[in-house]
């Protein structure tokens, strides 16, 4: 195979099919990984992790881009699911979640008093006649 520079690339069907299988059985046997990752899809191809960016960034290959992006998205799944569940720490969480554009903000009012804060809303449970 020829990337778009005209020069041969490493990616080959085979290795396509090794992507493949690493997404289909990322949690089993031989891979065990907790969630997928680029990192982990680099290694079992045999490639620098520098060269999986580099070709996801590029758009190589349509069938390996979408290798990626299936791997980025069952990275967010398995996060947002095992961290609500308490199956994975907080921090971990969202540690990782950060790479997928989650970030913590805390707003903070105004000193000058020109940002009031909201109004309180307090849901009270009707009474019943005994």
């Amino acid at each position: 195979m020829v990337n778009k520079g005209g020069r041969p690339t490493k990616l080959t069907d085979e290795l396509i099919e090794k992507a493949r299988h690493y997404v289909r059985n990322f949690d089993k046997e031989p891979y065990n990984d907790v969630i997928p990752s680029l990192v982990s899809l680099a290694y079992v191809c045999g490639l620098a992790t520098s060269t999986v960016n580099d070709w996801k960034a590029r758009g190589v290959d349509e069938r390996f881009s979408d290798i990626c992006s299936q791997i980025e998205q069952l990275q967010h799944k398995r996060l947002i699911d095992n961290g609500l569940t308490g199956v994975f720490t907080p921090a971990i969480t969202k540690m990782i979640l950060s790479k997928h554009g989650y970030s913590d903000r805390i707003d903070h009012a105004s000193t000058d008093g020109s940002m009031s804060q909201p109004s309180r809303i307090e849901i009270v449970a009707p009474q019943h006649d005994s």
